[in-house]
């Protein structure tokens, strides 16, 4: 008798967001998310319309922040909160490689 497997999915509700190009890193493992020829994104009225649209038009519910390092986007803070007033879970990969005087900042 042949076996029937079935297979479960789930829509997929978060969205990379490559958020610098900048690393003080050289990683092997690195993959440069897509290239190294982007500016930083900071938040404004055109990043909050643009988050708005993916969000209502595909369903995201988490934004995960890449880069680069994304700990080297001086605006890291003031995205952070915008995506959060947007009703939206921010995850950072990271290398963690980051001095305590440097994470508290």
């Amino acid at each position: 008798m042949k076996e029937k497997y079935f297979v479960e999915t789930e829509k997929n509700k978060a969205l990379r967001l490559k958020i610098t190009e900048r690393c003080p890193w050289s990683c092997i493992f690195c993959h440069k998310e897509g290239g190294w020829d982007i500016d930083d994104i900071n938040w404004d009225q055109e990043t909050e319309r643009v988050i708005q649209t993916i969000r209502d038009v595909i369903g995201i519910e988490e934004i995960h922040y890449t880069g680069g390092e994304p700990t080297s986007n001086k605006g890291i803070s003031e995205l952070t909160t915008g995506l959060v007033s947007l009703g939206l879970d921010v995850k950072t990969t990271s290398n963690a490689q980051l001095s305590k005087k440097a994470l508290k900042k």
